[in-house]
């Protein structure tokens, strides 16, 4: 019933998009047989408080951003292919390590696969696959001086023992830091800067489903 209640909301959706009341596709995937209330139980990996009690700066957006820029990080090769989670919560380490990657490939020329499994084992500041915050997982990865890579410390989508190898740490950070309020800060930041950890609301049946 569950399965039959999403295709019907998936074709009604797309009805509606060839009657131009959207503005995207939905189509039927891996989470087909989720209830919404499932759906997010299962991918939901960020911490509600992730502004970690810092005070958001005043926001002047009257820099607009040209419509006509585009900046394609992934033809730059400065991401990594699609990650999958699995059944552990852990999004917040996804989020922080492909920033990372990012930055790192954009410096050194050489895009490497962070390992998640390794915050996911060894950063005690967050909750492993219950969730976690992206601030605490940046200082962690400061304060540890270095990552491995994803292929030294493969994914396994549980929490276990802290593996961590000084003698194979791939990427390191001295520093981070948060963007100002704002979808044109974050537009800016990502045509600038280059790709951005954020946190995303996946509350919606819409994200569930969303195709392209």
């Amino acid at each position: 019933m569950v399965w039959e209640n999403n295709m019907r909301y998936i074709e009604q959706h797309n009805l509606e998009y060839s009657m131009g009341k959207h503005t995207f596709t939905v189509g039927m995937n891996q989470f087909g047989d989720l209830t919404n209330e499932e759906f997010n139980e299962l991918v939901s990996g960020m911490v509600q408080i992730d502004a970690d009690n810092l005070t958001a700066p005043e926001v002047d957006e009257r820099d607009e951003i040209n419509e006509g820029e585009a900046v394609d990080w992934r033809k730059k090769g400065l991401v990594t292919p699609v990650k999958n989670q699995q059944q552990c919560r852990a999004s917040w380490a996804f989020s922080a390590l492909g920033a990372v990657e990012g930055q790192w490939a954009k410096t050194y020329g050489r895009l490497v696969s962070l390992s998640e499994q390794s915050l996911i084992d060894c950063d005690k500041g967050n909750g492993g696959c219950r969730g976690g915050l992206l601030a605490r997982a940046f200082r962690y990865l400061i304060r540890r001086r270095g990552i491995n890579s994803a292929e030294a410390y493969p994914y396994t989508g549980q929490v276990g023992f802290c593996r961590h190898h000084r003698t194979k740490i791939v990427a390191r950070i001295i520093n981070c830091k948060r963007i100002r309020e704002g979808e044109i800060n974050l537009a800016k930041a990502v045509r600038d800067v280059g790709p951005i950890s954020v946190v995303i609301y996946s509350g919606l049946k819409t994200f569930q489903f969303y195709e392209q």
